[in-house]
């Protein structure tokens, strides 16, 4: 399943444990480990992978998809990712209509992109469906950049910014 993954993602990839269930079908994975190969820096830890298949006019689909615990950090360099640079595209590179799942939960949530001059921070990020739609929730962010000139760097959080309607 490593190799499998690496060879899509274009990346080192380490999976703790991977459990099959055969009632209800579904397939946990424990402590995967993404690492970029030219850095070897940990570009993504998650404690657990949940997928739940189920039928539906009996073809298999990926009902729920659950992760638990995600830290995520990239590096934009040159105005583009340095990670993930291999990534497979399918369907001949065209975007994908539709997500693969069904649902998707999202628990405890950590996003970091971090540039030259600033890093993204956004913490205790949560996902879960409701009805249609798909809640995502965030406990802080936080934007750090290097200010032109003397002086502190400035920092912007959450305090700081008002959305309507979203």
């Amino acid at each position: 399943v490593e190799e499998a993954v690496e060879v899509a993602i274009g990346e080192d990839v380490t999976i703790g444990v991977l459990e099959l269930s055969y009632w209800p079908l579904s397939v946990t994975l424990r402590g995967v480990v993404i690492s970029h190969p030219e850095t070897g820096e940990t570009t993504v830890v998650v404690r657990e992978i949940s997928a739940v298949g189920a039928l539906q006019d009996w073809k298999l689909v990926l009902k729920t998809l659950q992760i638990n615990d995600p830290v995520v950090v990239l590096h934009l360099e040159n105005g583009k990712l340095r990670e993930f640079q291999n990534i497979k595209k399918g369907n001949g590179g065209a975007p994908a209509e539709k997500f693969p799942w069904q649902e998707l939960i999202l628990n405890n949530g950590t996003f970091r992109l971090v540039t030259p001059t600033a890093t993204l921070a956004i913490d205790q990020i949560r996902a879960a469906p409701d009805g249609e739609r798909l809640d995502l929730v965030a406990g802080s962010v936080v934007l750090q950049a290097e200010k032109q000139g003397e002086g502190a760097a400035p920092e912007l959080t959450a305090r700081d910014i008002v959305l309507e309607d979203v």
